[in-house]
């Protein structure tokens, strides 16, 4: 008597390790990349009255901050693959989580943006997050389907990797700095 695996059981419930790699790389590049710019951005003003020390832990807290905060939005971009049809999301999850994962972090770093004050035309942050909601299912939908938006894709997912090797150990650097800081 042969005993049958449960099909239950052989269901792939999650994408491949190298897409959820990939996919991490890029939502890392995208937030790492805006911390630096809004941090260069407010460096100036700082180097006025904070000492090095402190504009360093500074840094060191945003850096730490950044690596739990790329991983609750890979978390998000999980749960939404978990929770989708299979034609919406899972069909092509490597581009079209992709494109989510820009679209929604380019939409809240425009919004952010201390240059060009969004926020101030908008007012209503809530009204910021329906647009955000609604380019991000545009970009799922339509762009993402398009040949080149997927050649694109797949470039940024093959070359986005290497910043891993970059921004992560900044960020447990970073962490153990702001440890110690807290501790001493």
């Amino acid at each position: 008597m042969s005993k049958k695996p449960i099909a239950f059981l052989k269901k792939q419930w999650l994408p491949t390790k190298d897409i959820i790699v990939s996919l991490y790389s890029i939502i890392v590049f995208m937030v790492y990349s805006w911390t630096i710019i809004t941090f260069f951005y407010g460096l100036p003003s700082w180097m006025m009255y904070l000492t090095t020390k402190e504009i360093l832990i500074i840094f060191s807290y945003a850096m730490s901050i950044d690596l739990f905060e790329s991983l609750i939005i890979l978390g998000g971009l999980l749960v939404l693959y978990l929770l989708s049809p299979q034609a919406l999301l899972k069909e092509d999850f490597s581009t079209k989580g992709t494109w989510l994962a820009i679209s929604y972090l380019g939409m809240l770093m425009l919004y952010f943006s201390p240059s060009l004050g969004i926020n101030q035309w908008i007012g209503n942050p809530w009204l910021w997050a329906f647009i955000t909601c609604c380019v991000a299912i545009l970009f799922v939908m339509f762009i993402s389907r398009l040949g080149f938006m997927k050649k694109i894709a797949y470039i940024l997912l093959d070359r986005m990797p290497v910043f891993l090797g970059i921004f992560i150990p900044i960020s447990v650097i970073s962490f153990f700095i702001v440890t110690i800081h807290l501790l001493f």
